[in-house]
């Protein structure tokens, strides 16, 4: 069975392999011949639409978080505007996903929600990078 698209418009699911299965079931109820048919469809999501839309944005945004190791450790203002202007962007970015309905909603983690944790974490991580340096460059005297 060839790849079939199930939502031409969104690009996020194919069918999977075996993936259409039939039911049929003849019964009698209160002395009628019932017929039922029970289709089931399996369908995969695809990979690649979350990379390239969900993981590379986030992957992006977090490097950029990287450039304020570009001032110098004693201007924390500078340090701290554009990692905290990357936190912004990511929880902006985790809310147009969730909002556009690109994850499912669930109440288990999914890899995409790790990831997008994994994310939050790096960046706070440079931001408290950012900080140390600064208090340990202002503490020691010269």
């Amino acid at each position: 069975m060839s790849r079939v698209m199930v939502a031409a418009h969104d690009n996020k699911w194919v069918l999977g392999k075996d993936a259409l299965v039939i039911y049929a079931k003849y019964t009698w109820i209160d002395n009628e011949p019932k017929f039922g048919v029970k289709i089931v469809l399996i369908t995969e999501r695809r990979p690649p639409f979350y990379v390239l839309n969900i993981a590379l944005p986030v992957w992006c945004i977090v490097l950029f978080a990287f450039i304020s190791f570009q001032f110098d450790a004693a201007e924390l203002g500078e340090h701290l505007q554009v990692t905290l202007t990357m936190v912004l962007t990511l929880v902006a970015f985790k809310l147009s996903v969730s909002t556009a309905k690109y994850v499912p909603i669930t109440s288990n983690m999914t890899l995409m929600d790790w990831f997008m944790v994994a994310a939050f974490v790096v960046v706070a991580l440079v931001a408290l990078q950012n900080f140390l340096a600064f208090r340990l460059l202002t503490s020691v005297p010269c």
